[in-house]
């Protein structure tokens, strides 16, 4: 396990932190709730038992600030830490999960099958004493109670905040409705914010009452006035102009109430900083940067917010309308984001900053690493929605975000593909169609839609041919290459990958020519012509490094990143290589160093193959125990990026570790739903090597038909395919079952072919280690 370290596999810590995630820091200026604060305490820490208590009332009440003041007046309580969500009309349970995950020690930074993501988070959270979780902004029941009942061990409290009682209510919540502040309140929350009121604390008091008593109303109203001289004006405005009849608090005008309130603080900003106000509305209900605003605004500098932006934002955070953070990052109450929509969309310039927000995170999406975009993903989200409503931009915009939605979010990939697909043909746009038709069938082929897949890459060779571009059809004959090789078709695999190194060698391609020359050196391993393979391998490794090796304005950012992606690949693959002639010195030299540039790059689903094939070399020699953790730690990567055929390779691993330890029933359990799966698909090597390893579990129970019978089903396909090494164990397995049978003259002969194949390739098979597992 020590060697595991040094390749830097991630271990699971179960130290406890005193915080997991924070909570936002406590409202500044909190007054009141005194009875609400000590009944809810109550609630929450009175019982070891598990329980959802809801604050539910209107926006802008204060829930949110009291579930904050409550968090911090309960941190000493939860031993386990504190998890802080807020979820919101469209809650992103993806990033949600995926934070709460690191924050347990785990990684889930691709996960898009949502339970499977939830139920890991689980598992994390269970290690930790007693934690508390606010969900803050509930709208809906389902995003909560996929949190609360997949996601949250049983000994976990709950806290969350919502508007709607019927959503508490189908939680099953301790509903605690939370009211406006009472008067005396009030004013003393107007005279923390405002200065001593002295002579003007009835003009305070007619203020509350005229917005209702509503904390969010009573701060945004609060922010004009720079000393309590200022309500005296503040009251005449309440009372004369039109609008704000409204403020008076009924039943049902509350928001109302708020919405009046923000007229009040808009009417009183000048006309610079109601525009500036306005044009946030393009955002979405999601933290944004000051970057982003910066060039929102138009008054970016080298994609840089200048001095005045800052100032500008600073001076709207004083007047209640804006909150910034740590980070350069910034958000705004969902009423307030709501109201400057509202405006931007009355005077009409709704469409152009909603043009420049896609075009900010367009261009974030594409130049920036896969972590930051992560992290801005609601807002490239909210630019996508934007062009793809209006038309336009949409084939960019997907192109721009392609490289990070194919290493994070799979299902985002299929669906703005799709989108995007449909755009560019209905605008005639050839290119862009074959450039979209080989993206998506590259995304098919990973998924196991082969049929689909050369559908979608033969018609891009076709387009790319049309419009002579060779590039792009340099690229589909590659990826072509790919889904045969999965079926089990080297030769025609062979054949594309050469006509694509032909193309790119005319056009100087040496990316193209990279992954081209990888590609034929994995094919011939998988024929098992090992020197043809590691020379194969060689060139590739040669074009990446050279590649690399210049500066970095050599290449562009996307460019760089294929680039080192495919220096891991190669490295991967040349590891495996040497694995099969037993090497294993090099062998493990070679895959920790791609693991470690799959590690770097941020690039998670490369991270979890490779330790995949970390495990299939640890096996091959023994160490099951080392072995047993790669493949665990590479099933965990494979759920949270939801790439369903990456998960199947660490299942058989595991199930050949069960073999070799006896345990004969796992091995069947794990490797019954990988059979079907690479059936289901059509990769014939993959059945192959599940067929040998359950004849070798049938084997072993003594089964000796029934072994036969998965011995032959596997040498079928491995002669068929030309997998030389595959055949040469399963006949030594087929041998050792005939000898148990007393099959003399069979057993010989499958032994002396096997031996025959062996020597040609120059490998020692022990039929009592080897499986055929590469």
């Amino acid at each position: 396990m020590e060697g595991h370290a040094q390749m830097g596999i991630k271990r699971a810590d179960n130290v406890e932190a005193e915080i997991l995630i924070a909570p936002e820091r406590p409202v500044a200026h909190f007054v009141g709730r005194k009875m609400e604060r000590e009944e809810l305490a109550a609630l929450l820490t009175s019982s070891e038992s598990a329980g959802i208590v809801a604050l539910q009332g209107m926006g802008g009440i204060g829930k949110t600030a009291l579930a904050l003041q409550l968090a911090n007046d309960l941190k000493l309580k939860f031993p386990g830490g504190m998890l802080w969500a807020r979820l919101g009309q469209h809650p992103d349970l993806y990033g949600i999960l995926g934070r709460w995950a690191e924050a347990a020690g785990g990684d889930l930074d691709n996960s898009t099958d949502l339970v499977i993501r939830a139920e890991t988070v689980r598992t994390l959270l269970a290690r930790r004493r007693r934690i508390l979780v606010i969900l803050d902004d509930v709208w809906d029941h389902y995003g909560a109670h996929l949190l609360i009942q997949q996601a949250l061990p049983a000994n976990t409290m709950v806290l969350l905040t919502t508007r709607r009682v019927d959503t508490a209510k189908q939680l099953g919540c301790q509903v605690k409705k939370i009211s406006v502040l009472s008067e005396e309140e009030s004013l003393t929350l107007i005279a923390k914010l405002v200065d001593p009121l002295g002579s003007y604390e009835q003009v305070g008091r007619q203020v509350a009452k005229q917005v209702g008593y509503l904390p969010l109303a009573l701060r945004i109203v609060a922010g004009i006035a720079d000393r309590p001289s200022d309500l005296e004006n503040i009251v005449h405005q309440l009372q004369t102009k039109p609008i704000l009849d409204l403020l008076t608090l009924k039943p049902g005008d509350c928001e109302k109430s708020v919405e009046a309130s923000l007229v009040l603080s808009y009417n009183e900003l000048d006309a610079e900083m109601q525009w500036r106000f306005r044009a946030l509305g393009a955002f979405a209900a999601a933290p944004f940067d000051m970057d982003a605003v910066a060039e929102i605004w138009g008054e970016a500098v080298d994609g840089v917010a200048t001095e005045q932006v800052h100032n500008a934002l600073q001076f709207l955070e004083r007047r209640g309308l804006l909150t910034r953070h740590e980070g350069g990052l910034c958000t705004q109450h969902d009423l307030l984001r709501l109201y400057a929509l509202k405006l931007l969309t009355q005077k009409g310039e709704a469409a152009v900053m909603r043009s420049k927000h896609a075009t900010y995170y367009r261009t974030l999406a594409k130049s920036s690493d896969w972590r930051t975009t992560e992290a801005m993903f609601e807002q490239v989200h909210h630019g996508w929605e934007h062009v793809k409503e209006r038309g336009v931009d949409v084939y960019d915009y997907f192109k721009a975000a392609n490289q990070f939605l194919e290493r994070r979010r799979w299902l985002q990939c299929q669906e703005w593909g799709r989108t995007a697909l449909d755009w560019v043909r209905a605008s005639d746009n050839s290119k862009a169609e074959g450039e979209l038709l080989c993206a998506m069938g590259y995304t098919e082929w990973w998924e196991g839609h082969y049929i689909e897949a050369l559908d979608h890459l033969r018609a891009g060779v076709s387009k790319a041919r049309k419009i002579k571009d060779p590039e792009l059809e340099g690229l589909c004959l590659n990826r072509i290459g790919l889904v045969h090789r999965d079926q089990g078709r080297y030769t025609d695999a062979l054949n594309y990958f050469r006509d694509s190194v032909v193309i790119q060698q005319e056009i100087d391609d040496e990316l193209g020519k990279g992954y081209a020359f990888h590609n034929i050196g994995l094919t011939f391993f998988y024929l098992s012509e090992w020197n043809t393979a590691l020379e194969q391998l060689k060139i590739s490794k040669g074009i990446f490094e050279t590649l690399l090796g210049g500066t970095v304005s050599v290449l562009d950012q996307e460019d760089r990143v294929l680039a080192l992606q495919g220096k891991a690949l190669v490295l991967k693959a040349m590891g495996r290589v040497y694995s099969a002639i037993q090497q294993f010195q090099e062998s493990m030299d070679l895959l920790q160093r791609s693991l470690i540039l799959s590690q770097e790059m941020g690039d998670i689903s490369g991270e979890g193959r490779t330790l995949s094939r970390v495990g299939q070399a640890l096996l091959i020699q023994g160490k099951l125990d080392q072995a047993l953790s790669c493949f665990e730690q590479a099933i965990d990567i494979a759920r949270a990026s939801n790439q369903r055929r990456s998960i199947y390779l660490p299942l058989r691993g595991i199930g050949q570790v069960m073999h070799l330890r006896s345990h004969n029933q796992e091995i069947l359990d794990y490797c019954q739903p990988v059979l079907y799966y690479y059936q289901q698909i059509g990769d014939l090597r993959e059945e192959a090597i599940v067929l040998s390893c359950i004849g070798r579990t049938l084997l072993a129970q003594g089964e000796y038909e029934q072994a036969l019978e998965w011995f032959q089903r596997s040498l079928d396909i491995a002669q068929e395919i030309g997998a030389r090494f595959g055949v040469a164990v399963v006949l030594n397995n087929m041998g050792a079952v005939h000898e148990k049978i007393g099959n003399l003259v069979e057993a010989k002969c499958a032994q002396e072919r096997a031996a025959a194949i062996s020597e040609e390739l120059d490998i020692r098979i022990d039929g009592n280690i080897w499986q055929w597992i590469d």
